[in-house]
């Protein structure tokens, strides 16, 4: 399968929501493991993830070489701080960071100033919103389609 999409500048194969002793898991990672094919693969950290699940995806994937991360649901999180830590703690370069869930629309590549930017905002929204009792819903977009 892999072969066939040899001459594709960005194929993205989507693993989330297996557990590590889901059989298909063991399968996909061996799958990888086998891979001839020259590609990067990048971690996703969902920012909206607890840092234990984001860890003990890490753990599971670690073994392939990961040459970076993903930044997901970046639009459902109140705080990037677990995954930015994270992220910086092990040492991932954010290839992609994701605002929403019309892939490619809300997908783009990682930027440090964007996300800094952006995290900064998340805090600010996250902290309006535990002193005010509601939700704004004014934050911006990291991308912004068409």
């Amino acid at each position: 399968m892999l072969q066939s999409l040899r001459n594709k500048r960005l194929v993205l194969i989507d693993t989330a929501g297996l557990s590590d002793k889901d059989p298909h898991s063991r399968q996909q990672l061996e799958m990888l493991e086998s891979v001839t094919v020259r590609m990067k693969k990048l971690l996703v950290v969902s920012c909206s993830s607890q840092r234990q699940v984001i860890e003990k995806g890490y753990e599971a994937y670690k073994g392939l070489g990961l040459n970076g991360c993903v930044l997901s649901k970046m639009d459902e999180s109140g705080s990037l701080g677990e995954a930015l830590s994270f992220v910086v703690e092990k040492n991932l370069s954010v290839a992609y960071a994701a605002d929403g869930q019309r892939i490619p629309d809300d997908i783009g590549v990682g930027n440090k100033r964007d996300l800094v930017s952006r995290a900064v905002l998340t805090a600010q929204e996250s902290q309006s919103e535990s002193t005010l009792g509601g939700r704004n819903d004014n934050v911006t977009p990291l991308f912004n389609a068409g």
